[in-house]
C-alpha cells in the first residue's frame, strides 16, 4: 500500500512511540497485555481526537464492538482479519484523514449543520441532535439501526448516511423486508443461481451485489425470518456471502443501514429476532422523534409541503392562517411526517381560497376518517357496497 508501519507490543509502548513518531492511523488489537485496546482507543482520542483508529478482537462478544466504538474507534474487524478487508478501511480512512473529514481543523460536523440537512428539514432542537449524529456517525463504515415510528422518514435517515459517508460515490441500495415474501428476501438480498427454487430459471444478483461500494438499506428489518437473519449475521462478521444454490463465496464490500418501527428488543426476548444479529446491526443507533415530540417543526415542514404540492397539482398557491397552524401544532399527528405531508397535499385540492382556514383542515380530517367509516358500512351491508362499486 506504500506505507510506512510502526509496531508496539502494548498500549504502554505504543503512546511512548507515538510521543517521539506520530502515525496517521492506528490498528490496535483489543487483546492487549497491560491496558487493552479500548483503554488505548481513550487515550488516543485524548491527545488526537482525529486520529482513525481502526480495533481487531478476536472476541465473539458484541459488547467489546459496542464499547470500542463508543470509546471512539473508528471501525473493528473480527479475527481472522481478511487482508482484501483490512486494506479496504485502512486506504478509505487515510483518504479521508487527507480530505473532507480528515484533518486536526476539521470541523466539528454539530457546528456546521443548520435547520435544513440532505433534504431534511428541522430546526427542532431534537432533529438538530438527529443531524448532528448522522453527521458523526456516517464516518464509520460500522452498521447503523435506525428506530422510529412508521412515517418519521427513516430511509431519508439512510441516504442522508450514505450521501455524507465514504461511500457516497457508490450506490445507495434500498429494500424493504416486508414488502416481500419471506421465502424471498434470502433470494433478494444475496441473488440466487440458475435452478436454486422452483422458478429461478435465470441466476440473479442480489442486493449486495447491487450496493457494491455503497450502502445497503434494510426496511422493516425485524420482519425477516430466523434463516434469513442467520445469513445476514454472518456477513456482518466476516463481510462474505453466498447466493442461494451457490457454494462459492463473494466478498461483500457494503455498509448496512437498518431500520425497524418495532421494539426489537422486545422481539428477541419473545424469540422472533436473534440476539446476536440485534447486537451487531445496533452498533451505532439513531432514533427519529416522531413528529409530536418536535412541534417546532411542523409549520415549516407543512409550508414547504404546501407549496410544493400546490406546483404538483397546478393549482393556486395556498397560505395557512393563523388559526390552521394552531390546528395543526395541536394535532397529535400519529403518522408523523407522512400524515402532515398527506393533510396538505389534500389542502392543496380541496381548500377553496388562498388562505387555509382551520375548518379546511377539520374537512381534511373528516376524509381521512372516511375510509373506517365505508368498513363499516361494508360489514353491515355488502350488497349495497358492492352494488355501488359496480355503478361507480
Amino acid at each position: 500500500m506504500g506505507v510506512d508501519i510502526v509496531s508496539a507490543c502494548s498500549a504502554e509502548q505504543a503512546l511512548a512511540l507515538l510521543e517521539d513518531d506520530p502515525v496517521d492511523l492506528v490498528v490496535a488489537d483489543l487483546g492487549l497485555p497491560g491496558a487493552n485496546g479500548i483503554e488505548l482507543t481513550r487515550a488516543l482520542r485524548a491527545r488526537n481526537a482525529q486520529m482513525p483508529i481502526v480495533l481487531v478482537t478476536g472476541s465473539e462478544s458484541v459488547s467489546h464492538v459496542v464499547e470500542a466504538l463508543k470509546a471512539g474507534a473508528n471501525d473493528y474487524l473480527q479475527k481472522p482479519v481478511h487482508p482484501d478487508r483490512l486494506t479496504a478501511i485502512i486506504r478509505e480512512l487515510l483518504d479521508d484523514r487527507e480530505g473532507e473529514y480528515g484533518g486536526e481543523n476539521a470541523p466539528d460536523p454539530a457546528l456546521t449543520i443548520g435547520p435544513e440537512f440532505e433534504g431534511m428539514l428541522g430546526p427542532s432542537a431534537a432533529m438538530q441532535e438527529v443531524f448532528a449524529r448522522i453527521a458523526r456517525v456516517a464516518t464509520t463504515s460500522a452498521p447503523v439501526l435506525i428506530v422510529g415510528e412508521s412515517g418519521t422518514g427513516k430511509e431519508l435517515v439512510a441516504k442522508a448516511l450514505h450521501n455524507q459517508s465514504r461511500r457516497k460515490t457508490g450506490p445507495f441500495v434500498a429494500m424493504h423486508a416486508g414488502a416481500i415474501p419471506k421465502e424471498l428476501v434470502a433470494s433478494e438480498l444475496f441473488g440466487h443461481e440458475k435452478g436454486a427454487f422452483t422458478g429461478a430459471m435465470s441466476s440473479s444478483e442480489g442486493k449486495f451485489a447491487a450496493a457494491e461500494k455503497g450502502t445497503l438499506f434494510l426496511d422493516e428489518v425485524g420482519t425477516m425470518d430466523i434463516p434469513t437473519q442467520i445469513s445476514l449475521l454472518r456477513v456482518l462478521e466476516t463481510y462474505r456471502y453466498n447466493r442461494v444454490g451457490a457454494s462459492r463465496e463473494r466478498a461483500a464490500d457494503v455498509r448496512i443501514v437498518a431500520a425497524t418501527n418495532s421494539d426489537l428488543l422486545r422481539d428477541v426476548h419473545e424469540g422472533r429476532f436473534r440476539e446476536d444479529l440485534y447486537y451487531r446491526l445496533n452498533v451505532l443507533t439513531i432514533v427519529m422523534p416522531p413528529l409530536r415530540e418536535r412541534r417546532d417543526d411542523i409549520i415549516p415542514l407543512a409550508d414547504r409541503f404546501l407549496a410544493a404540492a400546490t406546483k404538483r397539482f397546478e393549482v393556486a398557491p395556498k397560505k395557512l392562517s393563523r388559526e390552521a397552524m394552531s390546528a395543526l401544532v395541536a394535532h397529535p399527528w400519529p403518522g408523523n411526517v407522512r400524515e402532515l405531508r398527506n393533510a396538505m397535499d389534500q389542502v392543496a385540492v380541496f381548500a377553496r381560497g388562498d388562505i387555509v382556514d382551520a375548518n379546511e383542515l377539520d374537512l381534511v380530517r373528516a376524509r381521512i376518517r372516511a375510509p373506517k367509516f365505508v368498513h363499516e358500512i361494508a360489514a353491515s351491508a355488502p350488497e349495497v357496497v358492492r352494488r355501488s362499486n359496480v355503478s361507480n
